[in-house]
């Protein structure tokens, strides 16, 4: 550790260590801070002023889209907000909490929008409640695919991306709350926890050896938050990853390989499925989650012969992935 400057020193005396901690841990946060684009996840301040032109002007397709997301319960200031302070886990395979969770970060979502084409305080102030709900947060679990339960995160960061740079409301404290929420038990380029963790803990490193959208869900949301949280080596992880670089010097390695085939467990006319031995000889491999894999050189998608929903679904997650690098000014 760095030796203490004269305002952690002071802090330690006033304050005590239970203080500096938190203190040092939202300094982390921002530590790697860069530049970024705000709001600029997949809606930049340009695409807000678009749609609320057009729905002022009620020029369609924009204005009859507009009129279909608010006659949905979610998007109005009165939803009935589903999360509570007390939750502390989110389960997408065991179901904890998680019908509450996909109820609320639509509901965030619309909000933000609807706050943002209306400028109705009453839309904020519904996204900023929900935020607040969540922000206890401890756990995020999983009885499958990691990146899969820490990808759940997107809708609700971006959400709050909108919300964070165009709204005074949400208070400081409670967005820093919200902040140290996603990245639980605290952010670190050198040491994974163990132990309870939440979204960025699940996602970061994809999941290399399964079906190619699981790894891309939780990339899209280590992306997103990397924007959120202004930092750029998170932003980077998600970015050199998909284009299939390796890792930043300054940040934990990505999954080695290669893994080996060793016996088949079911053939049917579009798929065979073998088990496998995981490899570790070469740095930084890049499996299935890598665009340039995911999508090959002839346009067909990994995952053509499965299904079109997963494959349709990982073409949106690199889409999204795209409009955001975009956004911050790289070409994907």
């Amino acid at each position: 550790m760095k030796q203490s400057n004269p305002h952690q020193k002071i802090l330690k005396r006033i304050f005590g260590k239970a203080v500096l901690a938190f203190f040092l841990v939202l300094n982390g946060l921002t530590a790697v801070n860069a530049q970024f684009i705000h709001p600029g996840i997949t809606h930049k301040k340009s695409d807000l002023d678009r749609m609320k032109h057009m729905v002022a002007a009620q020029i369609n397709p924009w204005y009859a889209s507009y009129q279909e997301m608010v006659a949905d319960s979610k998007s109005s200031y009165n939803y009935v907000v589903q999360g509570k302070t007390t939750f502390t886990e989110l389960g997408r395979d065991n179901g904890v909490n998680y019908n509450a969770w996909n109820s609320d970060i639509r509901a965030a979502y619309y909000n933000a929008l609807r706050w943002y084409i209306t400028a109705d305080t009453r839309h904020a102030d519904k996204a900023v409640e929900i935020f607040n709900a969540w922000s206890n947060l401890t756990k995020v679990t999983s009885g499958g695919t990691n990146s899969l339960s820490g990808g759940v995160g997107y809708i609700m960061i971006e959400a709050a991306e909108i919300i964070k740079n165009t709204y005074t409301g949400w208070a400081s404290a409670d967005i820093n709350k919200f902040k140290a929420m996603l990245v639980y038990p605290g952010y670190s380029t050198t040491t994974v926890p163990t132990g309870n963790k939440t979204f960025y803990w699940m996602s970061y490193q994809g999941e290399a050896a399964r079906h190619g959208n699981q790894g891309l869900s939780g990339w899209r949301t280590v992306m997103a938050m990397g924007i959120f949280l202004d930092n750029q080596t998170m932003y980077d992880r998600a970015l050199r990853y998909v284009k299939g670089q390796t890792h930043s010097s300054n940040d934990l390695p990505y999954t080695s390989g290669p893994n080996t085939s060793t016996s088949l467990i079911s053939s049917t006319t579009y798929m065979d499925t073998y088990n496998y031995t995981a490899g570790s000889s070469i740095a930084d491999y890049g499996f299935n989650d890598v665009l340039t894999n995911y999508i090959w050189s002839n346009g067909q998608c990994q995952e053509s012969s499965r299904d079109q929903q997963h494959t349709v679904f990982g073409i949106g997650l690199l889409t999204s992935m795209a409009e955001m690098a975009w956004n911050q000014g790289e070409d994907l």
